[in-house]
């Protein structure tokens, strides 16, 4: 080769190699950004987990308290522990309800209260869990869905329009499971009958047990019946006087 074909030919090499030098450079700044971004991404988990791990510890102290003794402070700190809305937790507070006023609470109460439908549910949710001594079980079923597993199962149950409505409402399994006919017609604007009437079945299915978690029927375990006969069921309602209270 002439020596100006071998000084083009180093100059074409030369060229090269600083390209793959910027090429490299710049897959390392981006490796770089994502490590520093993960980084962000688990100090942030960090301090989300010490976060919860706080609230557990206080929400396991308030509930070894009697309930009865709970001040209006420690009902709303509950409350708001648990995830109830900030508004049902501040309309609480305002009313005086503390721990001897929660254990006799009722619907009518939080009506009266002008608590918004949701909050209602949450409140009465809390109230019952811990009247029962139930605050440190974990939600079973559809209690535990959220918004967005509401919406997915009203949706493969032929109710995608009631299911929308109800993610825009901010419906999660708690809510799901308490709602009754008039929640449908005031709240969410069913107003077919046969629609109320198909969506509270399939609602009635949930809080009877009868559903998995995708919403589908449970199989009956080997041995058992699921429909005894009338001599036994009459058995079992008399063996059990307060079933039907």
């Amino acid at each position: 080769k002439t020596m100006e074909e071998r000084k083009k030919a180093l100059e074409e090499e030369l060229k090269k190699l600083n390209e793959n030098i910027v090429t490299k450079e710049r897959e390392h700044n981006e490796w770089m950004k994502k490590v520093k971004g993960k980084g962000g991404e688990i100090e942030w988990l960090e301090k989300q987990f010490a976060s919860l791990e706080v609230k557990v510890k206080r929400l396991d102290q308030l509930n070894s308290k009697a309930i009865k003794i709970l001040t209006v402070e420690e009902v709303k700190e509950t409350m708001r522990l648990e995830g109830v809305r900030a508004d049902a937790v501040e309309t609480l507070g305002t009313n005086g309800v503390d721990g001897e006023t929660l254990v006799d609470l009722e619907e009518s109460d939080l009506d009266g209260m002008k608590i918004e439908w949701i909050g209602r549910k949450q409140v009465q949710f809390v109230a019952e869990r811990r009247r029962e001594g139930r605050m440190n079980e974990e939600l079973k079923g559809a209690e535990g869905w959220d918004v967005d597993q509401v919406e997915k199962w009203m949706t493969e149950n032929g109710m995608k329009e009631e299911g929308a409505k109800m993610k825009a409402e901010g419906v999660d399994g708690i809510t799901l499971v308490r709602l009754e006919v008039r929640d449908l017609i005031e709240e969410l604007g069913v107003g077919v009958l046969k629609r109320r009437k198909e969506i509270i079945s399939k609602i009635d299915g949930l809080r009877q047990g009868k559903k998995d978690k995708n919403g589908k029927e449970e199989e009956v375990p080997k041995g058992t019946n699921a429909n005894p006969p009338p001599q036994q069921q009459q058995q079992e309602k008399s063996s059990n006087p307060n079933q039907f209270k």
